[in-house]
C-alpha cells in the first residue's frame, strides 16, 4: 500500500477522535494503603463532551471550518495540559506517599 494512501487512511481514522469535542481535565481520587495505614491521592484524566459545540455547521463554510479548528485546538490543548498535570501530580503524590510510608514507625 502506498505511503500517501496509508497517511490518508490514518488521518480519516484519527480525525473523528481528534475532533470529538471533548475537554480533558484531571480528577483527584483518594485511596487508602492498608500496609502503610495512610490515605493518599492520585490523579486521573477525565473527559467532558462539549455538547452542540458546532451543531449544524458545514466544514466547507468558513465559519464551520473555524469552529471545527477551534474544537480541534481546544481538545489537543486540554489533553496536553491536563495530561502533563496528571503526570506531574501523580509523581508528586507517589513521592509523598513513599515519604509518609517510610516515616511510619
Amino acid at each position: 500500500m502506498p505511503t500517501a494512501l496509508k497517511l490518508k487512511l490514518t488521518l480519516i481514522l484519527l480525525l473523528p477522535l481528534l475532533v470529538s469535542g471533548c475537554v480533558y481535565y484531571p480528577h483527584k481520587i483518594e485511596h487508602y494503603d492498608e500496609q502503610c495505614k495512610i490515605a493518599f491521592n492520585t490523579l486521573e484524566l477525565q473527559t467532558e463532551e462539549m455538547k452542540d459545540a458546532c451543531a449544524k455547521v458545514n466544514s466547507s463554510d468558513p465559519s464551520g471550518a473555524a469552529c471545527l479548528g477551534g474544537i480541534l485546538t481546544l481538545t489537543a490543548a486540554s489533553a496536553i495540559v491536563s495530561g502533563s498535570l496528571v503526570l506531574v501530580g501523580n509523581t508528586a503524590y507517589w513521592l509523598e506517599k513513599k515519604g509518609r510510608c517510610l516515616a511510619q514507625p
